[in-house]
C-alpha cells in the first residue's frame, strides 16, 4: 500500500503560461490508487487481527479522507 504512493508520480503543469504558477495534471492514476487504498484500509479496519497496527491504519484511514475532500 504505501509502495504505491511512493511509485506514484503527480504530473505539474503550467497555468496559462504564468512563470510560477501550476496545476496538477492527469489525475486519473492518483484517483485509482486512492480508492483502492481507501477500500485495503476500510478491510484492515473491519478484520479483528488489525489490533497491532491500529494507530497506522487509523491515521491511514484519517489521511485518506482528507486527501479525498480537496
Amino acid at each position: 500500500m504505501e509502495g504505491a504512493w511512493k511509485n506514484l508520480e503527480f504530473t505539474v503543469n503550467m497555468y496559462k503560461e504564468q512563470k510560477d504558477v501550476f496545476i496538477l495534471g492527469g489525475m486519473d492514476d492518483v484517483l485509482a490508487v486512492l480508492e483502492e487504498t481507501q477500500v485495503l484500509v476500510q478491510t484492515i479496519l473491519g478484520s479483528r487481527f488489525v489490533g497491532p497496527m491500529q494507530k497506522r491504519v487509523d491515521e491511514w484511514d484519517r489521511k485518506l479522507r482528507l486527501f479525498r475532500c480537496l
